[in-house]
């Protein structure tokens, strides 16, 4: 009986192990690889994946239901939104002027400043737009999480397309130099400032759910955030979920050439990581089948069924 018990809990042991071993391969599996070729689990949704919500969004008959509310609204609040309805519905001309005689009548407001920049980026009047989003960050530099900076950085970039049109097959919105971002990395630089790898994670992701609401089909400048994004998420979230942003840039008008190599070597590395993965398993498998044989050998647990059945 002493001898069975004793089984028994080897058994039981080896059980559990094996229980726990199995959800944390599968927890592993899911969450994903990073860019140092390790398996790790990472919480929460894909960034991808908020920004595929973004794109079900329908502006447009958002903005029509606030217009039949707001239609005859005359304060400054109320006609501030009827304004954004018109942003919504697409109608940019009407919703300048009303922003504009806004201004004029209660200057010094952030939301006149942000809305009528927002207009005039959508309505194509790009310089006119940057100059009105940095005079929003002068009035609420905390306003949309702090992350106003990399408006002024877009509309810097469309600005430089405009002028040169093939300046985005040579840059990026952050022209960002990928090889320098890991997760050991603190900083990015951009441009002459240095920001914090969390603070640009945050303001891409910010960015684009915004921006993603109102621009649907091919757009280089998206394409171009989304390149930027996948960079950093691949450093600090996971290679697949950069390859999810990836694909997203090529919808959205990203050359294959190159987004290709990257996706690539993204790819390399997550199959090494799960060679590596499994290999390891494989090993604390073979140790436990020895050890039980050799637990068996001298006699620590017994493996016969007639001793379990004298039990």
């Amino acid at each position: 009986m002493k001898r069975c018990q004793v089984s028994r809990t080897w058994g039981a042991s080896l059980l559990l192990f094996m229980v726990q071993c199995m959800p944390l391969c599968a927890c592993i599996w899911i969450s994903g690889t990073t860019k140092e070729g390790k398996r790790i689990s990472v919480g929460g949704r894909s960034p991808a994946w908020r920004l595929r919500h973004s794109l079900e969004v329908d502006l447009p008959v958002r903005g029509e239901k606030m217009e039949q509310k707001l239609r005859g609204a005359t304060s400054l609040a109320g006609r501030n939104d009827l304004a954004v309805a018109l942003i919504f519905k697409g109608e940019y001309v009407e919703a300048i002027e009303l922003l504009e005689q806004l201004e004029s009548e209660h200057p010094g407001d952030y939301y006149t400043a942000a809305n009528l920049g927002t207009a005039l980026e959508l309505s194509g009047r790009n310089r006119e737009a940057l100059s009105w989003i940095e005079e929003g960050i002068r009035r609420n530099s905390d306003s949309h999480e702090g992350t106003e900076w990399l408006h002024v950085k877009i509309l810097e970039a469309k600005i430089q397309g405009a002028a040169n049109s093939g300046y985005f097959r040579n840059h990026s919105v952050l022209d960002l130099d990928y090889s320098q971002i890991d997760r050991d990395a603190v900083n990015l630089v951009i441009g002459d400032q240095e920001y914090s790898i969390p603070r640009v994670k945050r303001a891409l992701g910010y960015q684009l759910e915004e921006r993603l609401q109102f621009v649907k089909n091919e757009d280089i400048v998206v394409a171009s955030l989304l390149l930027d994004y996948a960079a950093v998420t691949a450093a600090t979230h996971s290679l697949e979920s950069a390859n999810e942003l990836l694909a997203m840039a090529v919808d959205f008008g990203a050359s294959e050439e190159r987004v290709q190599p990257l996706i690539i070597d993204y790819e390399r590395l997550i199959r090494l990581a799960l060679v590596r993965q499994w290999l390891k398993y494989a090993c604390i498998a073979l140790v436990l089948i020895g050890l039980i044989r050799y637990s068996g050998k001298r006699r620590w647990i017994v493996l016969s069924r007639s001793s379990l059945r004298r039990t």
